[in-house]
């Protein structure tokens, strides 16, 4: 019964949620990423890994569609390759994202500070001075 249950819930929400989604893709400016999460099993004490792909609309809405896998068709399933005027996808370094917006006609991939931060922090050992004014530079946005 309460399998019949949550059933029946999911169904009723299931509209929702692809209209949520809908209005996602429609957005001109979106994020993305890809988050791993042990779910199903593999076998005996293992858990297999599958990946959650949070996507966030202009109208502060989000939807974490789930995938079994990280592979880069996935972005072109969920998003699809057709983008609105003046679109703008903004993720992590993850190159199936670049490959995506090189498919999708009018896009523009931006590449998200915090990640882009990062190798210039990681770089200061290698040229202190020119990572330092980089850190800088970003620093002025935040």
């Amino acid at each position: 019964w309460l399998t019949q249950l949550m059933q029946r819930i999911v169904s009723l929400l299931e509209p929702i949620y692809n209209a949520q989604f809908d209005s996602i893709r429609a957005s001109r400016v979106k994020a993305m990423d890809e988050t791993p999460i042990k779910a199903g099993l593999q076998g005996p004490g293992k858990m297999k890994q599958g990946y959650f792909w949070p996507v966030y609309g202009e109208r502060d809405e989000i939807c974490f569609p789930y995938c079994e896998s990280r592979r880069a068709e996935h972005v072109d399933q969920l998003l699809g390759l057709t983008a609105p005027p003046g679109a703008v996808l903004i993720t992590d370094g993850y190159a199936a994202y670049s490959r995506y917006e090189k498919k999708t006609e009018g896009l523009t991939h931006a590449q998200c500070w915090a990640h882009t931060r990062r190798e210039f922090f990681e770089s200061q050992d290698a040229d202190p001075q020119r990572a330092a004014v980089a850190l800088e530079m970003i620093g002025s946005i935040y």
